[in-house]
């Protein structure tokens, strides 16, 4: 069946018009797809460098707090007897003080004399830890760990001079939890959704993601 020329014309015009169309709308899409992949980007890079921001402050407010706590004439000495009684006492009370989940203390080799949330703890020998040993080596240090398989937390280690100075007495830790309550506060100072993980690298002190 032929169609008039008219027709033909009419019918390959309305076809180079729909591919052209055709290609505009795709190219469109494709650019508008791209922005908006690098805006959702920009948006996540600026969510994370705040909550980053927000991560740093929060350990330095409890480093700072730790630091004047571990100031405390009466505290120092109490820590140096080497009393675990005395010890919890403090325990509870810095962490009481610094607003913090728990705060245990150790003596000047690193054993644990006390845990606040932990009435038992035993006397264990924390000197492996990287927090401690830089504590007891005389850095105030913060960084992250792990509890289990999926708590994280937030700790900060101090060392305690003893009433001799210079003189170490021991080593204050405290911890605040990086939890989902932590999470939804970060997201919302953010304006965003916040999730903490950890990635299982197994290096100590590793920076939640």
């Amino acid at each position: 069946m032929r169609f008039p020329l008219a027709w033909r014309i009419f019918l390959g015009t309305a076809l180079v018009v729909a591919a052209v169309l055709g290609g505009s709308l795709y190219l469109t899409a494709r650019a508008a797809h791209r922005a908006a992949a690098a805006a959702a980007e920009r948006g996540i890079a600026a969510i994370r460098a705040q909550v980053a921001t927000q991560l740093d402050a929060r350990a330095r407010v409890l480093l700072d707090a730790a630091r004047v706590f571990v100031q405390i004439p009466a505290f120092r000495s109490l820590l140096a007897n080497g009393s675990p009684d005395d010890a919890l006492d403090q325990a509870r009370e810095a962490a009481d003080r610094l607003g913090a989940e728990w705060v245990q203390l150790t003596d000047a080799r690193g054993v644990r004399l006390a845990k606040s949330d932990e009435p038992h703890a035993p006397p264990v020998a924390l000197g492996s830890m990287s927090l401690i040993q830089r504590a007891l080596a005389g850095e105030a240090v913060a960084a992250y760990g792990r509890a289990g398989d999926s708590s994280l937390f937030h700790a900060v280690a101090v060392p305690v001079e003893g009433p001799t100075p210079g003189q170490l007495a021991g080593a204050l830790m405290a911890a605040l939890p990086l939890d989902a309550a932590a999470a939804r506060a970060l997201g919302t100072a953010a304006g965003g959704d916040v999730v903490v993980y950890l990635q299982p690298d197994g290096s100590e002190g590793a920076t939640p993601r």
